[in-house]
């Protein structure tokens, strides 16, 4: 690297290269080489997701019944996204209008 070759650093370079490192540090992880993921990874992914959705879903004002069916929807979603991370606040605010709005029952 050029910075490591000199003793003084120019401010510009040092900034263009924090800025790269931190893109690349941010890009999300698709998993390791197409391994899958243990279970247990990905369960307690889930599980920590589901606490803090709950806690999130509460601080917006849901009742019990409204969180235990957006809690069912959030476990889906939580898992079909596992490697990437979710803004659980977003994801809570989502929930709550898909359960508050009324769908029709399917009679058969």
């Amino acid at each position: 690297m050029r910075f490591l070759r000199r003793k003084v650093v120019n401010e510009y370079e040092d900034e263009e290269i924090m800025r790269l490192m931190r893109r690349i540090s941010n890009r999300p992880r698709l998993g390791v080489g197409g391994v899958r993921p243990s279970r247990g990874a990905v369960e307690v992914y889930v599980s920590n997701g589901l606490r803090l959705l709950e806690q999130a879903l509460r601080g917006l004002g849901a009742v019990d019944d409204e969180v235990r069916r957006a809690l069912r929807i959030g476990r889906e979603v939580l898992v079909s996204n596992y490697p990437n991370q979710l803004d659980i606040n977003e994801l809570a605010r989502q929930l709550l209008v898909r359960v508050r709005t009324h769908q029709k029952q399917r009679r058969s």
